[in-house]
Order: structure tokens, then sequence, then C-alpha cells
């Protein structure tokens, strides 16, 4: 079992029934987005619950993880909420995506250093059609609250979210533009 399958597997009982907090930034973030009839993917879906929630709102989803155990949870809640959607398990930089009206992520592209770090802002650029909106949401290196609770989870043995290397609002700014 890989690492990031171990993390999943260890939430496989975790439900949801409403929309969660980090939806309202995603709300504010798209600015009354019109989800109707969209392609959305979700590079790095985790629990994919943000996703399900524009699948909610008419959004025909995509969800990519490297971890059938992540894979496994969106799915259960696609099944409660009686929504389909497609389903790519393994790493982003195998798949060609593309067409898409929206693609995002949260959580993930700080996990990658060097050529990678670039290469998977340019995933999902190059994932978006003309027009198409790309939403990456990661930790600001700057955030004293964010370091402070990595500092502290670190020295306890309780940050489980493996190796992560925060963004400044000039670098992502920077990728993005690059990308």
């Amino acid at each position: 079992m890989t690492y990031w399958s171990s993390i999943w597997d260890g939430m496989k009982d975790i439900e949801f029934g409403r929309e969660p907090y980090q939806w309202r930034f995603y709300d504010i973030l798209l600015n009354g987005y019109d989800f109707r009839n969209k392609r959305i993917v979700e590079i790095g879906c985790g629990t994919g619950i943000n996703s399900i929630f524009m699948g909610l709102r008419g959004a025909k989803i995509t969800l990519v993880d490297q971890t059938r155990e992540a894979l496994g949870i969106a799915k259960k809640t696609l099944d409660k909420l009686s929504l389909d959607a497609e389903l790519l398990c393994g790493n982003a930089f195998e798949f060609d995506l593309r067409g898409f009206d929206l693609a995002h992520s949260e959580g993930v592209i700080e996990h990658f250093l060097e050529k990678e770090r670039q290469e998977i802002v340019n995933i999902h650029a190059r994932a978006v059609k003309r027009g198409g909106k790309v939403l990456i949401i990661v930790p600001n290196m700057r955030s004293a609250p964010y370091r402070l609770g990595k500092y502290i989870a670190e020295r306890i043995g309780t940050w489980k979210w493996g190796g992560e290397y925060p963004y400044s609002v000039s670098e992502l700014k920077q990728r993005m533009e690059k990308a």
C-alpha cells in the first residue's frame, strides 16, 4: 500500500451529507459560476467532495487520483447522491486531460518539486479549453497559521499530508502565467 493509499484508506468511512465549509471558498472564488452542463476535472481529487457539489449543480465531473482508496471514497458519495462521474485512477502526468470548462485542485500541487512543480500547473492549464477556468488552491508559504500548525503537527507526529512545499503568491502567479 502506498503512502497516499494508506491516508485515504484511513478515511474510508467518511460520509458527506452537507456542503463542507470549504465550499463557501469555492463559491466565492468562482463568483457565481454556472456549473450546468460544464465539464469539470479535479486533479488529485481525494474525496472529490468539491467536484461532487459541482455535480449537484449540474456539472459533468471527472475525478483523477492516483489511489483507488480515494476514488472509492468519492464513488461512495457519488452513489449516495445518485451522481455519475468519470473516475480515472493513476498519476495525473499519465493522462491527456483536455477540453474541460474548469480544472481544479486543492492541496495537490504543493507536493511537487523541481520540474514537476511547473508541469503539474501545466497539466491544469492544458486541461481547459479556450475560455476555461483553472482554480488551484494551495497553502501560502507566508501564512503564519499554516506554518505554525504544520510545524506543531510535524513535531508532535500528527502531520499526515506528506512533504508539502507551499507557494508564495508570486510563485503561483508566475507558474500560472508560464502555463
